[in-house]
């Protein structure tokens, strides 16, 4: 019986066809176990990162309240006609910002809560805070012992 060339070079060939296929399919399933195995890791880590991002808007946003709660009372000290102006670095996310008789107020959207940053003085203070994320120019003057708080874009 002759032994014909042609069809044991086809069976040869499926042959090594099919455990190259079977090799793909193994390294498949090892990849989407891996996957589901790093899934929950990666979702931590997103997580992680807007813990962080909300976290660094409250600092800033306390940041900006002390540095001009400082220069409130140096000019209230100072008495009348006593004026400063300084620089201020306000959060991202700032729904609004107030100034009302003894406050001085700063709220900041966090995730889907409001989160109120104030100062609260002994003394009167008007005028307003820009509500918008950045760098700004606050000016403070104390007229008849009541600071005014004032900025520019």
């Amino acid at each position: 019986m002759p032994i014909n060339h042609f069809n044991f070079f086809i069976k040869f060939v499926s042959i090594i066809m099919l455990m190259k296929s079977q090799a793909a399919i193994e390294y498949m399933i090892v990849v989407t176990i891996a996957l589901l195995f790093l899934t929950p890791f990666f979702l931590m880590a997103q997580q992680s990162i807007k813990n962080m991002d909300n976290s660094i808007k409250l600092i800033e946003a306390k940041e900006a309240i002390e540095k001009i709660a400082e220069a409130t009372r140096i000019v209230y000290a100072q008495g009348d006609p006593a004026k400063l102006t300084i620089s201020v670095k306000f959060p991202k996310d700032i729904v609004s910002t107030n100034v009302i008789n003894y406050i001085i107020l700063i709220n900041v959207q966090s995730e889907s809560i409001n989160n109120s940053i104030f100062k609260v003085f002994d003394f009167e203070v008007t005028g307003s805070l820009p509500s918008t994320y950045g760098t700004h120019m606050i000016a403070l003057s104390n007229i008849n012992n009541t600071v005014n708080i004032s900025y520019t874009e």
